[in-house]
């Protein structure tokens, strides 16, 4: 089962990442506050930006974090990230646990 950080991570992907990346948009931003009420979470806005200020993000997704702003843990705080276009918008990311992917990162040598 999916949890709160998963579902903050895949809606990011899903309604960020991915147009970004349909519109080889170079780098995205995201503000914590607009994510938390498109959920419709209640008193979740630490979780929001804990999801989207983690190393998870970026290897699940590949993008990365390019600049922070705004309140610490507040829906003021905006995430810049740097998306790759290397990959097509509706791959599957096989890090991904809501589209079908597994929790363990898996590495290649």
């Amino acid at each position: 089962m999916a949890t709160l950080s998963d579902q903050v991570r895949d809606f990011v992907y899903r309604n960020y990442i991915v147009p970004a990346k349909e519109n080889k948009t170079a780098s995205v931003t995201v503000t914590a506050g607009e994510v938390h009420q498109a959920l419709k979470f209640y008193r979740r806005m630490s979780l929001v930006c804990a999801a989207l200020n983690t190393a998870k993000f970026e290897r699940q997704y590949g993008v990365r974090l390019l600049q922070r702003s705004g309140s610490g843990h507040g829906p003021t705080a905006t995430f810049t990230f740097s998306v790759s276009v290397e990959h097509s918008a509706d791959e599957r990311n096989p890090g991904s646990p809501l589209l079908g992917g597994e929790h363990a990162v898996r590495t290649t040598t």
